[in-house]
């Protein structure tokens, strides 16, 4: 329960830490807050700023400043889909990222789109080689032959991001 009223306190600080242990979730997030939310916010921007300046291609076309903050937004949006441990690995979408507990909402199994599935795979490297960042389409690629295809040569309705299928669908 966070200490904010509306009138008296008004501001919380809160710092999210990832890490394969509670520790290390931990230690990430003292980090963030030891470095603070400015410096922290700083280093995210250069990071997507680098992204754009050595990949993606902002078209021409997109005149207005709201124009061109969508496409970021859309381009930023399917690049941060990759699986950071699995490269190539684009899930479905990020609503929602996790697929468990009671809520039936929520409780999508295995045919959630925090899956892997080949046409949504084949669709974010179409749109990310469209960009600019032929790398990502490229690593899609390499994750649907060389990790996600059968041995008879389709494809599972979908897979973890390790390429383990999770639906027992066909993909056409």
């Amino acid at each position: 329960v966070l200490p904010i009223n509306g009138v008296n306190s008004t501001h919380a600080t809160v710092a999210l830490g990832f890490g394969e242990t509670l520790k290390q979730s931990r230690n990430a997030a003292e980090a963030t807050l030891l470095a603070g939310s400015a410096t922290t916010t700083k280093a995210f921007t250069a990071t997507w700023q680098r992204y754009f300046d050595t990949t993606v291609r902002t078209p021409t076309s997109l005149a207005t400043t709201a124009q061109k903050r969508a496409y970021r937004v859309a381009v930023m949006a399917l690049a941060a889909s990759e699986d950071k441990d699995n490269p190539g690995a684009f899930i479905a979408s990020p609503s929602p990222p996790w697929a468990w507990g009671t809520n039936s909402n929520l409780n999508s199994g295995s045919a959630g789109y925090h899956q892997v599935w080949a046409r949504d795979e084949y669709q974010i490297a179409t749109g990310l080689a469209a960009f600019g960042d032929k790398a990502a389409a490229i690593r899609a690629v390499r994750f649907l032959f060389d990790v996600q295809q059968k041995t008879n040569g389709g494809f599972p309705q979908n897979s973890s991001v390790d390429g383990t299928p999770s639906a027992s669908g066909v993909q056409l």
